[in-house]
């Protein structure tokens, strides 16, 4: 068993944000892969797709939290380009952080960082 002490809201948010958005940038026939692991005194949640992907530029303003342009999903899905400034804003607010890989056409990894919590045994 892997424990985190962390909102389970805030991680329901940004997990639903990357499937939500890896939906939305994969072509139909896609792949999308969610997995999770802990590693040392961390636990990961990723979501990995084979989508459009993401620029340099666009990564670095997601990471920054500034709104940038918002692209139009493969079926001409419209969103606000507000979901994942607020998940690197909640995974913060749980010490965790989110770090992201893309290869624009080629995949997509968005992976939620949190801390482990070390559950006491009675």
């Amino acid at each position: 068993d892997i424990y985190a002490f962390a909102d389970p809201n805030h991680i329901e948010k940004i997990v639903r944000n990357f499937i939500l958005n890896s939906i939305k940038y994969t072509n139909k026939g896609g792949k999308i892969k969610i997995k999770t692991a802990g590693k040392n005194a961390e636990i990961l949640i990723s979501v990995e797709d084979n989508g459009i992907g993401l620029t340099p530029y666009q990564i670095s303003n997601i990471e920054k939290c500034e709104y940038g342009e918002v692209k139009t999903g493969t079926m001409g899905e419209k969103g606000a380009g507000l979901g994942l400034p607020l998940s690197f804003a909640l995974a913060a607010k749980n010490n965790g952080r989110i770090e992201v890989l893309s290869s624009q056409g080629v995949k997509t990894i968005f992976t939620l960082i949190i801390p482990k919590f070390e559950k006491q045994i009675d």
